[in-house]
């Protein structure tokens, strides 16, 4: 079962990551640049959450509450820029 596992793991990064660069080439056209502005500032402000939250509690933070983080601060930068 463990090398049916180790094959299915590359495929779905795989996917996950293609369908990413999928969506980040979509989105990022550049003929709104207050939108770039706005993913650039929710993608460094989750960058510097995420080592500063290691070094505080000594683990990796999971990728739910960073998706929710990115959620919530996306909207809150939309209301305000």
């Amino acid at each position: 079962m463990q090398r049916v596992f180790a094959f299915i793991r590359p495929c779905v990064i795989g996917m996950i990551m293609a369908v990413g660069l999928f969506m980040f080439r979509e989105n990022m056209d550049m003929t709104d640049i207050s939108v770039a502005l706005k993913s650039v500032i929710v993608a460094l402000i989750i960058l510097l959450i995420m080592p500063l939250y290691k070094k505080l509690t000594k683990k990796k933070i999971s990728a739910i509450p960073l998706i929710v983080l990115g959620a919530i601060l996306g909207i809150a930068i939309n209301f305000i820029m």
